[in-house]
């Protein structure tokens, strides 16, 4: 009973952080963080950003998904993460506008969604 206790609070603590990491990192954080982990993504979009954060990320090469987190861990995050964007869309909506999508492929042009 105490450790389904101890999980479900770790998984609250945990609870939207991808959101929280492409609300506050810079767009060259991000870009770092996923091409380190060799992702098949070539954008990254603001609007929804914490939810296809963690879609990028689980999108990786499998050596760099598994040794860095969990897969269940980044789908329970994923699933907070995509209530968190729904609460900040008029925010992101805007920045998606103004400043487009933070591309990710090193040759490749992201397209600009305005």
């Amino acid at each position: 009973m105490h450790k389904i206790f101890l999980l479900t609070i770790l998984l609250a603590c945990c609870s939207g952080c991808a959101s929280i990491a492409t609300w506050h990192y810079s767009d060259q954080s991000l870009t770092n963080f996923l091409q380190n982990r060799r992702t098949h993504c070539d954008y990254l979009p603001r609007v929804y950003s914490g939810f296809y954060l963690d879609y990028c990320w689980l999108n990786s090469d499998p050596q760099r998904v598994y040794g860095s987190a969990p897969m269940a861990l980044l789908l329970v995050d994923g699933l907070f993460s995509g209530i968190a964007d729904t609460i900040a869309l008029p925010v992101t909506i805007i920045r998606q506008r103004e400043y487009g999508v933070i591309p990710l492929a090193r040759s490749a042009k992201a397209p600009v969604t305005k």
